[in-house]
């Protein structure tokens, strides 16, 4: 997937490009099956909220 930099942003509902977020979510998605990361479901789940999820699991040092 090549090098993606995050960064919180404290309004992560303000952001409404549906192309946007569906590609996050897509991507994340795929990051989470490549790390073996279980997830509920998460359709409902806004993407800024899913990155936290898996990143949390991946680094445990992130705070949910």
């Amino acid at each position: 997937h090549g090098i993606k930099v995050w960064y919180w942003h404290d309004n992560p509902e303000e952001i409404t490009n549906e192309n946007f977020l569906r590609q996050t979510r897509k991507y994340l998605l795929d990051i989470a099956k490549e790390q073996g990361i279980t997830l509920d479901d998460t359709a409902d789940v806004h993407p800024a909220k899913l990155a936290h999820i898996i990143f949390s699991k991946l680094v445990p040092e992130v705070k949910t």
